[in-house]
């Protein structure tokens, strides 16, 4: 099973890496981070659904003896399965989605990039068939080494084709915006991979405190030592596969406040800066972890938890302030290399995050919340999109 997580994960990371480059190639430069933040609202939508689908799945007494495996089937076992089954809807789906057309243009397929805008066309309700005299292709193409296709699929080529696409992020004129991205990354997935990993752990624990001391109040970490002193002391030989009523609470009042979030970022991210908009949800969530540290009053401090993983909202707004810092050619590579960064940071925090947290709770937050505020500096730092210094460079029409 911890190999086909693995494969699983593989797999999931690559297309999560490459399908928001892919649809900002559908659109141009005033409607491509509204699309992008669309998408996200339309994912955090089906998110809101886990917690009613885990519920119904997870919290129930059945259980199937395959003794001629060896095997006790239990809800949770089920549960993966439903979960899964969106995402292979979805691969059979993209197989008949076109390519990118400025993916197409950029390697100098003009033919075929006029029979995918011709099936954009008609997809759309186009009735006529569409006129394409002729195709322009972006100015930025100085940095970018296209390998030809010679008819030879060999590792060599293979790992030089993805050579020629990397090292352009990491020259002069891209390598801070490359840094700043990939740290920003790295420690956003720290929080919403890492430390979330946690999550369902930690709220559960808050929720069993109140429900066995109603009315009483303690510190979040408090709560955590104590849950942890409970499990190492426990000779119960069975881990409990079912959770407290206010972990599905909390998790659905975090989609809810995504899936709000996503649609207010959705109606202004043309009219304020992704820079304005990343700063402020990182420094107030980070505020509202260290808050949910300090507070002595559980329901506050839990309410506050979850505000924290908001800060993943920010993951969407990068990305989309990503796509518009490099061109056509280096768009997906540069996603792709900052949410290899982002999966890095997944790994370290969940590892870390689980050798801290039973023993130095306040020190995890304390440094998860830091590292984000120190980020949020660094995004100041970013230059301006590559779309808008076009539009200044360009000369305006008499």
């Amino acid at each position: 099973m911890l190999v086909l997580r693995l494969i699983n994960g593989i797999f999931v990371s690559g297309a999560s890496a490459t399908i928001y480059a892919y649809i900002s190639e559908f659109h141009t430069d005033r409607t491509r981070s509204k699309v992008m933040m669309i998408s996200s609202f339309i994912f955090a939508i089906g998110a809101m659904f886990m917690p009613f689908i885990s519920f119904s799945v997870i919290n129930r007494e059945w259980r199937l003896d395959l003794s001629f495996i060896g095997l006790v089937y239990k809800p949770w076992r089920l549960f993966v399965i439903v979960c899964g089954i969106p995402g292979l809807v979805c691969g059979i789906a993209m197989y008949f989605l076109p390519e990118s057309p400025k993916f197409l243009l950029s390697m100098n397929k003009e033919e075929e990039t006029k029979e995918v805008l011709q099936q954009m066309y008609r997809m759309n309700g186009g009735k006529d068939k569409l006129e394409i005299p002729h195709l322009l292709s972006e100015e930025d193409n100085s940095e970018v080494v296209v390998t030809k296709d010679k008819g030879s699929y060999s590792i060599f080529s293979f790992l030089a084709t993805m050579w020629n696409q990397t090292v352009p992020l990491f020259k002069r004129k891209y390598l801070r915006s490359t840094l700043i991205v990939c740290t920003t990354q790295f420690w956003l997935y720290v929080i919403t991979n890492g430390l979330y990993m946690w999550f369902p752990y930690i709220v559960n624990a808050m929720g069993e405190f109140m429900k066995n001391h109603p009315g009483q109040n303690r510190h979040l970490c408090m709560i955590v030592y104590d849950k942890h002193d409970k499990v190492d002391n426990s000779t119960i030989a069975d881990c409990p596969d079912k959770l407290e009523n206010t972990t599905y609470m909390y998790s659905l009042l975090m989609e809810i406040l995504y899936v709000s979030t996503f649609a207010i970022i959705t109606l202004i991210i043309n009219r304020v800066s992704k820079l304005v908009i990343m700063v402020t949800m990182i420094i107030f969530c980070s505020s509202c972890g260290l808050a949910a540290v300090w507070i002595p009053y559980t329901s506050v401090s839990a309410i506050l938890y979850v505000v924290l993983f908001l800060v993943g909202i920010s993951i969407n707004v990068l990305g989309a302030a990503t796509v518009d810092l490099y061109p056509t050619q280096l768009r997906a590579m540069a996603m792709c290399v900052s949410l290899m960064m982002g999966r890095i940071g997944s790994v370290v925090g969940t590892n870390i995050v689980g050798a801290l947290v039973a023993n130095y709770c306040e020190m995890t937050f304390y440094i998860s919340c830091f590292a984000m505020l120190s980020c949020a500096l660094l995004i100041l730092f970013l230059p301006r999109s590559i779309s808008s210094e076009k539009t200044q460079s360009t000369p305006e029409n008499a």
